[in-house]
């Protein structure tokens, strides 16, 4: 059954308080799965898998920076 996945992202401020700014990566009507955050200093990289290309899974992943873009 094909859902819905939202990968949320919370940036972490430099100033070590959380704000809220969320905002979907994939929202998708896939078959995904194992979301992963890397943070490297300088931005996040947001990976997960799919099954959009019908019986076998693929990866996927976006860069984003500190400031969500």
């Amino acid at each position: 059954m094909k859902r819905k996945l939202f990968l949320l992202f919370i940036l972490l401020a430099q100033v070590g308080y959380l704000f809220a700014d969320e905002f979907p990566v994939a929202i998708n009507t896939y078959s995904m799965s194992s979301p992963v955050v890397l943070h490297d200093g300088t931005k996040y990289f947001c990976a997960y898998i799919d099954r959009r290309g019908g019986s076998s899974y693929s990866f996927y992943g976006r860069f984003i920076s500190n400031t969500g873009e």
